[in-house]
């Protein structure tokens, strides 16, 4: 839940009163055009930015009182484009979602679990390239791959499909949908709206900053009250859906 949150970057405020709820095993599509917030209203509901005002509820529990540690076996967030900063071969990457378990070194259990993964993402091939030596479409299923091995009960996951080419877009979504039936609950920023309007739960529209418009994806785009969603919705109608 996020409840009246408020975020600027510097003195350009970014989002101003933002609260809406995420329920429960339902998926969750943020729309709207670029430099809204979308963006960082999930960097927020992850943790990764501190709301000026508000506050964000995680399984009923004010998200400053949990510490990193339980928060990361609760839900997984994957970024937009994920960089890696060291050599790093994917498997290794990928075993770095387990940390939030890992007392010592990883168990036998952990690497039953990355190993499950790996063939789920049908990445096993490629556990020993290096991540820089990847394509795209490959890196965002490594992503998700990691984020996965978190076992979260929530993912956040921004523009899971930005620049990859049709074919990797058509895999990548086909993996989130088949997450969406496992009943885990997500909050995508997404500009596929095929996937807003015939995946998701609920649709939320993000303007200047607010959320202009949310209701079920039959009602956003099959009759949008507000201009703006109407008119954002008319620029993709004949590319997208």
């Amino acid at each position: 839940v996020a409840e009246n949150i408020c975020f600027s970057y510097g003195s350009k405020a970014v989002l101003c009163g933002v609260g809406a709820e995420f329920s429960a095993g339902k998926v969750t599509s943020l729309i709207g055009p670029n430099g809204v917030g979308k963006t960082t209203l999930l960097k927020c509901l992850a943790g990764l930015l501190l709301p000026s005002i508000g506050t964000v509820w995680v399984k009923g529990r004010d998200m400053r009182q949990i510490k990193p540690r339980e928060l990361a076996r609760m839900q997984a967030y994957v970024p937009q484009n994920g960089s890696v900063l060291f050599p790093m071969t994917v498997y290794e990457f990928v075993c770095l979602g387990r940390r939030p378990y890992v007392e010592w070194s990883i168990s036998a259990h952990d690497k039953e679990i990355v190993e499950e993964l790996l063939q789920y993402m049908g990445i096993a091939s490629m556990r020993e390239k290096f991540m820089d030596e990847l394509s795209g479409g490959e890196r965002q299923r490594v992503m998700l791959a990691r984020a996965l091995v978190q076992q979260p009960d929530i993912l956040l996951l921004d523009e899971p499909t930005s620049a990859l080419d049709p074919q990797m877009v058509g895999e990548v979504l086909s993996v989130m949908e088949d997450l969406a039936k496992q009943g885990l609950t997500m909050l995508v920023v997404t500009h596929e709206m095929a996937f807003a309007r015939d995946v998701s739960t609920h649709v939320i529209y993000m303007s200047e900053g607010v959320i202009e418009e949310e209701g079920t994806p039959e009602r956003i785009f099959g009759a949008p009250e507000s201009e703006k969603t109407k008119e954002f919705l008319a620029r993709f109608r004949n590319a997208s859906i």
